[in-house]
């Protein structure tokens, strides 16, 4: 099971890099679109939008940035399964074999390289934090791709005519659907954030602080988009830098966590090793039946 979780945690790393880097392709657009990017009231999807020249390009991103966070959350949320079926097989083994296989679990869990494997199984706050940040990756994830295939129409921003219709109600059904599709995206970051938060004291000190910052970045780019009075461009772009930060850093307290449950420990102490003890345990016909 070591070696099946290994390449995954590996291909999570990978694709939450990868988007991170992805997410940065709007440093592009200083020199590419400009007008966008220095707008006080723009969005970052502005970039993407159908009447921009070089929109093709950032939809694109957005949408390879919406796939790798999609297939690292679905890797993500695979081994967290994984780990809980384990754990729940060697609980339940315990409990349903009787006194001398409860008395050969505790004997298990009586061995320090077993109480930290079992602290570990038995899925704590932290694993099921990460389960809920894993929910947000998919979530995100989702809400990209589908931002991405329903872009902007026009910026309304920067063009009479598009603001206009958007006080008309009259844009494009497409842009009411990026809308939606971005307002998922965005909520997929807030669960990710607090399935991090609910695990917090587990995470690295690094960690801590990117989460904490993004989570503030993020509130602040939201507040800004709903009050015309206050900049918004700039408080989009320190978002979208903290969150790909988060990316990068994402991986490592988790999967360390998640990884944990496909260690086999050496010795007595390991899982296998206790499986083999309950099963010798059984009854002879119970053994033959099950």
């Amino acid at each position: 099971m070591r070696r099946a979780a290994a390449p995954a945690n590996r291909q999570i790393r990978l694709l939450l890099v990868l988007a991170a880097l992805l997410n940065c392709t709007w440093i592009l657009a200083i020199w590419l679109d400009p007008q966008v990017l220095h707008h006080d009231r723009t969005f970052l999807s502005d970039l993407a939008a159908n009447t921009r020249p070089t929109g093709y390009l950032f939809r694109l991103a957005d949408a390879m940035v919406g796939v790798s966070v999609l297939l690292a959350g679905i890797l993500l949320i695979t081994i967290i399964r994984t780990s809980q079926t384990a754990g729940n097989y060697l609980k339940s083994m315990a409990a349903v074999d009787g006194d001398q296989a409860q008395a050969a679990y505790e004997n298990w869990l009586a061995q320090p390289q077993a109480q930290k494997h079992c602290q570990d199984v038995e899925l704590g706050a932290y694993l099921k934090g990460a389960k809920l940040a894993a929910g947000g990756l998919i979530a995100f994830g989702v809400g990209t791709i589908g931002a991405a295939f329903w872009p902007l129409s026009c910026t309304v921003a920067l063009d009479q005519g598009c603001r206009r219709a958007d006080l008309d109600l009259s844009l494009p059904f497409t842009d009411f659907m990026h809308a939606g599709t971005s307002a998922i995206a965005q909520i997929g970051m807030f669960v990710a954030l607090a399935g991090l938060l609910w695990g917090f004291k587990e995470l690295g000190r690094f960690q801590q602080v990117v989460t904490v910052l993004t989570l503030l970045g993020i509130i602040w780019a939201s507040i800004t988009s709903v009050f015309p009075q206050v900049p918004m461009g700039y408080s989009q772009i320190v978002g979208a830098l903290m969150w790909s930060l988060l990316l990068v850093v994402y991986p490592y307290p988790l999967l360390t966590k998640a990884r944990a449950h496909h260690r086999r420990p050496q010795g007595e102490a390991g899982s296998q090793g206790l499986v083999g003890d309950l099963e010798s345990q059984r009854p002879q016909g119970e053994a033959q039946n099950g």
